[in-house]
């Protein structure tokens, strides 16, 4: 019997410190912890001007978020009442009169479209997490099929110093449907934009519009200005690599491998 007590009281010597940090969790995970923390006296002040109200409102979708089972979809599809993305009205100005939002994943909401389209940009991409099913053949084929006769596809694309194995394969994919491909890096960034055009053209193309558009008196500056910044940035080819397809897309292996490169290399120096 003592040996049976003995067994007992191990148990809820090991459990009951568990069983206080679950129940502790599970309370932190509640509504009622942000309307006690934030409300606390000589709580700090948001570093980024949120309200109390804009703490309490976000706090409460994180909760949420953190306890049921849905994807990321369920912090993104965050709406206004007339349906307009909350997330892209407060903190990306999308507040254009003209601009038509469409909630979705974009491969199958492109491929949906009944519509051509003169440009199609792509800005999906942020190392270490790449959507692998927008870097395929079959993606950019759909862009293709939905590009006018002159369309042209845009596509921002992360890089490392010396490293730009990813714009080759972007680029390596995009150049079995576009006949011209070019590469503009964004200086001072590790950014690079990647245009394709379903035409051949050609970087002459790019100076004669450049010169028009200078001598043109209704011609937007900024239009002016990014034509002349990507002219003076443009990269020589991008190497022939690997094509992507939905069966063998290791963007995984390759950014993670990008990445730890970087940091492992001492290239971290370069952003001080």
């Amino acid at each position: 019997m003592k040996t049976l007590f003995r067994i007992l009281a191990w148990f809820i010597t090991i459990l009951f410190p568990l069983a206080l940090t679950f129940v502790g969790l599970r309370l932190l995970l509640t509504h009622a912890f942000p309307e006690v923390e934030y409300r606390t006296p000589g709580f700090p002040a948001d570093d980024y001007g949120f309200s109390l109200q804009d703490r309490l409102k976000w706090s409460k979708i994180s909760i949420d978020y953190l306890i049921n089972n849905a994807d990321i979809s369920f912090l993104g599809n965050q709406t206004l009442p007339d349906g307009s993305p909350q997330v892209g009205r407060d903190y990306f100005d999308m507040n254009l009169p003209n601009l038509n939002v469409i909630i979705g994943d974009g491969r199958w909401g492109l491929e949906q479209s009944p519509h051509k389209y003169d440009l199609i940009c792509v800005d999906a991409y942020r190392p270490p997490y790449i959507p692998p099913h927008l870097t395929t053949r079959e993606f950019f084929q759909i862009a293709a099929d939905h590009l006018n006769q002159n369309g042209a596809l845009a596509i921002n694309v992360g890089r490392a110093p010396g490293d730009r194995r990813l714009i080759d394969g972007l680029a390596t994919t995009i150049g079995t449907m576009f006949s011209s491909i070019y590469v503009m890096d964004i200086p001072n960034t590790f950014n690079s934009i990647l245009y394709a055009t379903l035409r051949p053209t050609s970087a002459e193309d790019l100076q004669a519009n450049l010169v028009a558009s200078m001598v043109h008196p209704g011609s937007p500056e900024l239009l002016t200005d990014s034509m002349a910044l990507t002219l003076g940035n443009l990269q020589p080819g991008p190497k022939h690599t690997i094509v992507f397809t939905d069966d063998l897309s290791p963007i995984e292996w390759m950014t993670n491998n990008l990445i730890l490169n970087f940091v492992l290399h001492g290239d971290v120096n370069t952003l001080k």
